[in-house]
């Protein structure tokens, strides 16, 4: 049995036992399953953005927040606005993965032109577990026990209902 299989399967005993806490699905998120977990999702929030194309002629755009003036995390963007992985650090400089969030706002432009009449709409994403299985919750009880596909299928919805907000605000 591999570590990752051994720890899935200490993580379903214990939860049958009722002994994963709270502060164990806050550790799991912070560390590398979590990390894992997350690549799941935004690959899984990319590939459902790449099957739909374009909202109203707009593409769907991906950045990996790796290229020279573009983001500084992973961005899913539906132009002028975009959905932005972001990590929660324990320092403001830097420190420790402390947890997940969306970021639903306007995309700053090349030029640095745009408005931002609608305000930025964050998601905290925190783990729950369900008969063994992690799943994903978005602000506590917005979202509760979704799966990385189901996630990532309502982060490409409501970027298209922010686009739709904040183009009547234009």
């Amino acid at each position: 049995m591999s570590l990752d299989q051994y720890l899935v399967q200490r993580d379903l005993d214990r939860r049958s036992a009722s002994l994963l806490s709270k502060a164990d699905l806050n550790a799991a998120l912070a560390g590398p399953r979590g990390a894992t977990m997350m690549k799941s999702l935004m690959k899984e929030t990319h590939a459902a953005a790449s099957l739909i194309g374009a909202i109203d002629g707009i593409l769907f755009q991906w950045d990996d927040g790796r290229q020279p003036g573009g983001s500084l995390s992973e961005l899913l963007k539906l132009s002028p606005v975009g959905a932005q992985f972001k990590r929660i650090m324990s320092a403001p400089a830097g420190g420790s993965v402390r947890g997940y969030r969306i970021d639903f706002g306007w995309v700053t432009t090349a030029s640095g032109r745009g408005a931002k009449e609608v305000p930025t709409e964050v998601w905290r994403l925190t783990l729950t577990a369900k008969d063994g299985v992690l799943g994903w919750n978005v602000n506590t009880n917005e979202i509760v026990g979704a799966s990385s596909v189901v996630l990532a299928g309502q982060i490409v919805k409501r970027l298209i209902e922010y686009r739709d907000e904040f183009m009547k605000t234009r």
